[in-house]
């Protein structure tokens, strides 16, 4: 499971909005296996400083933030940091399921969807159909 933190709350519609896009699964039935985190004390902070406060027992190969940016765009960009890499790229909400499900169980890597998302504006919105 992937903890999605949220750092913004300004908008609590957008929040629920968000929830509910990743609460519904796929024409395939797949959904993204996330935690989600909605403390206020979080608000406005970064990844760095998110780290420094969160201390798990297991190490997590992602850590996924709802920030302002997240709630400013109609398909809610989630950032997606690596947590070995120190790398990041934003999922719209309804691809987040791709992202967290293939580099949890390691299928893919992360510069796969970084490729993909250098293909556009830097947002990951799926894989392009052959």
């Amino acid at each position: 499971m992937t903890l999605l933190i949220r750092t913004d709350f300004t908008d609590q519609a957008r929040w629920d909005e968000l929830r509910a896009v990743l609460a519904t699964p796929t024409e395939e039935g797949l959904l993204a296996d996330v935690a989600l985190l909605e403390r206020p004390e979080y608000a406005d902070l970064s990844p760095v400083q998110l780290l420094a406060l969160l201390h798990s027992p297991d190490p997590q190969r992602l850590l996924l933030l709802a920030d302002r940016e997240t709630f400013s765009s109609h398909e809610l960009p989630v950032l997606v940091v690596d947590l070995l890499a120190r790398r990041e790229l934003r999922a719209v909400a309804s691809q987040l399921w791709s992202v967290e499900s293939n580099l949890s169980l390691a299928t893919m890597d992360f510069e796969e969807f970084e490729r993909a998302a250098a293909e556009e504006d830097g947002v990951f919105r799926g894989f392009s159909e052959f």
